[in-house]
């Protein structure tokens, strides 16, 4: 997660971000495990990888309450996702992993 976000739920790491320091993961294994956070402003960026290049996972997140979508966490791309709100504010995210445990776990950074 971007600077600008502070931690629901979650730990926050040596470098101000949630759930993570620097060089650290989350790591989300059994399903349904879930985080929060909360963010000001109109977006944040979600850094979610997984182990296995050539496997894919999957995660959903809410804002503000209201589901949004299922997130393909692909083996082989490292990019984050996006978390979009529709007005500038203060805003809540619950992030859950919708897999079973033995699909391999989903980490977080940042």
């Amino acid at each position: 997660m971007r600077p600008g976000a502070t931690g629901s739920g979650v730990s926050s790491g040596s470098d101000g971000h949630p759930g993570a320091g620097v060089g650290q993961s989350v790591e989300l294994i059994s399903s349904a495990v879930h985080f929060g956070f909360s963010f000001k402003g109109k977006e944040c960026l979600v850094y979610a990888y997984i182990d296995d290049a050539g496997g894919h996972n999957y995660l959903q997140y809410e804002l503000d309450g209201v589901y949004q979508k299922r997130i393909r966490i692909a083996g082989s791309d490292r990019r984050p996702f996006r978390i979009s709100a529709p007005v500038t504010g203060t805003h809540t995210v619950w992030v859950y992993k919708t897999t079973e445990a033995t699909t391999g776990a989903i980490f977080i950074e940042r």
